[in-house]
């Protein structure tokens, strides 16, 4: 079972004690507002898994400080698309301000199959 751990001042930094996961499926949303915000992918059998994220997403080995990929993003990388793209997530598991159990992440990779 992956460990949980609760999220700390500096989220969505990965705690050092930590399990990390990795899932890959087809980017489906992605915005941020507020210094905080999520995105979702679709799985190869159909489920869609969403993410908890912070301002700070790194893409591609990029810094992407985004609301959104096609709202004023420069550094959104072109070679992910809402939609269709195939990326790769790692991810952890953690607890937001209420206690509910999520996945958070703060790194999406284009999937190169």
């Amino acid at each position: 079972m992956p460990s949980v751990v609760r999220a700390t001042a500096d989220f969505p930094q990965i705690p050092a004690n930590a399990r990390t996961h990795t899932v890959v499926g087809v980017i489906v949303n992605y915005g941020v507002g507020a210094d905080a915000g999520g995105f979702a992918i679709e799985t190869p059998s159909g489920k869609i898994v969403r993410f908890a994220v912070g301002t700070n997403m790194m893409i591609n080995g990029v810094l992407v400080r985004c609301t959104a990929p096609n709202y004023n993003c420069p550094h959104w990388p072109r070679s992910i698309v809402l939609g269709s793209s195939r990326v790769k997530v790692i991810y952890w598991e953690t607890l937001d301000l209420n206690g509910n159990a999520i996945k958070a992440s703060r790194r999406i990779d284009s999937d190169a199959r």
